[in-house]
């Protein structure tokens, strides 16, 4: 696949997309619905498929993170498209509206959508998208990463099963692939990734005045405030970081622990870890780290955190086999070592303490907006005031992740985390046009007034409305 292949079909696309702008909600439902279909039907290619590509991941961990949501954000979609897709009235301010001119929104689809997906799940964050961009009656071209190839090409030929290429095509190959697709014409694109990448796609799109979705990720912070559950929040963070073995967006990136709970935490946190991955255990059901090149990156975030004098703690052994890496807890930080500079996107916690609220609230604001926090504050006043001078993608209180699996709220990131959002109904708006259509009543010439020669009760009508 080369630059010509992309270019024609999308010239493709768009000539479909042009002699049927506004496809019926029928047409929209039995899209998504094929493409859910076509996911159940593949349900254990994909979980192969994933499992060689990280070098050993649980079916349980597919089916959870990756399959499961995408199958549910399809027949979402489905169910609600014909609600979705009915014209939104406006108020008519008077004297026009008490005379009879009407105003409304429509929701148009905006074209051909890219889509370039990242390798930590590749079909959710394939197929949660273009759930979107079909039921606003898109049509789509999906760029998948080349970092799980067994994974992309089982996109690709699940796509060509399904989808007549005019509707749906899948386009595989590697970065240089990636860069001309970010730089194609399409009349909207999401990318899903880091934010190095996303610097590149925006700069490609804004050679043809692309519309952008950009999810990038962030450092997400949990927040263990004093009186808080600490063998609940242990149990939760736990789970939300290692899921993937923390090769996760929106995995909690570190913990900030109220003094003087930093002790109990992290001995709570060694009990979870070491009940979920035992030491003794083969770790079947923990990830591996999908390329050695990730892998190396995060040892050397272990060897810098000890340089600055941290503490290391491998709760359930330091390696189980060439591609796993075990959860780290790394203790003794400040928010300015150097495990703390950049997202860690793997299963290493860093835990800092906090004696003031202040330090956590100018820890999150110092550089970007995290994508998501995760507070575990019993303290209405004190979660109100984290909230209220705080900002990010998403907040899960009391838990990590779980706001990403509600197809009702919409998910994305806030300043360098990301802009633009999808999900549900989020989703259908975001790539959907927002056309103003406002209709002037016939019977009478009000506006007469406004036209040269202009009489002096026309600046006396304009100041009556200050």
């Amino acid at each position: 696949m080369d630059r010509d292949w992309m270019t024609a079909h999308l010239e493709a696309q768009k000539q479909q997309q042009a002699a049927s702008p506004d496809p019926s909600a029928r047409v929209r439902r039995d899209r998504l619905l094929r493409a859910a279909s076509a996911l159940k039907t593949h349900e254990a290619d994909f979980v192969d498929a994933l499992a060689e590509d990280f070098n050993g991941r649980a079916a349980e961990v597919t089916l959870i993170a990756d399959l499961a949501p995408s199958i549910h954000a399809l027949k979402h979609a489905a169910k609600l498209v014909e609600r979705w897709m009915k014209p939104q009235a406006r108020r008519v301010e008077a004297p026009l509206g008490l005379l009879g001119a009407k105003a409304r929104v429509v929701l148009r689809p905006k074209g051909v959508v890219g889509i370039m997906s990242p390798w930590n799940f590749p079909v959710n964050l394939t197929f949660g998208p273009l759930a979107g961009v079909l039921a606003a009656g898109n049509r789509a071209m999906i760029k998948p990463s080349e970092l799980c190839p067994n994974t992309s090409s089982l996109i690709n030929t699940v796509v060509r099963a399904v989808f007549d290429p005019d509707e749906v095509a899948c386009v595989t190959g590697g970065a240089d692939i990636a860069a001309d697709f970010s730089s194609l014409p399409f009349d909207h694109l999401i990318y899903t990734g880091g934010g190095a990448i996303g610097r590149k796609v925006m700069k490609a799109a804004a050679e043809n005045l692309t519309p952008l979705t950009l999810e990038l990720g962030g450092r997400c912070p949990a927040i263990v405030d004093r009186g808080a559950n600490l063998e609940l929040a242990a149990k939760r963070i736990a789970t939300g970081k290692l899921l993937n073995a923390g090769q996760v967006c929106l995995a909690p990136n570190h913990v900030w622990v109220a003094q003087p709970q930093e002790d109990a935490f992290v001995s709570a946190l060694c009990d979870v870890i070491s009940q979920m991955y035992p030491a003794d255990g083969d770790a079947s059901d923990y990830t591996g780290i999908i390329h050695p090149r990730h892998l190396s990156r995060l040892e050397d975030l272990i060897k810098a955190a000890e340089g600055d004098g941290a503490t290391v703690i491998w709760p359930a052994g330091r390696r189980k086999s060439e591609t796993r890496l075990m959860p780290a807890l790394v203790t003794d930080l400040t928010a300015d070592s150097s495990i703390m500079q950049e997202e860690i996107f793997g299963p290493i916690l860093p835990i800092l303490r906090f004696d003031s609220l202040d330090d956590v609230v100018n820890d999150i604001g110092r550089e970007r907006w995290p994508l998501a926090i995760y507070p575990f504050m019993p303290d209405r006043e004190r979660r109100d005031r984290l909230m209220s001078r705080t900002l990010s993608g998403g907040v899960c209180m009391d838990d990590c992740l779980l706001h990403f699996s509600q197809e009702n709220l919409p998910f994305g990131g806030a300043g360098q985390s990301g802009y633009g959002a999808y999900h549900g109904r989020a989703g259908f708006d975001e790539f959907s046009h927002a056309q103003s259509e406002f209709r002037q009543i016939r019977s009478w010439d009000l506006l007469k007034i406004a036209r040269p020669p202009y009489s002096p009760k026309l600046s006396k009508m304009i100041k009556s409305r200050w």
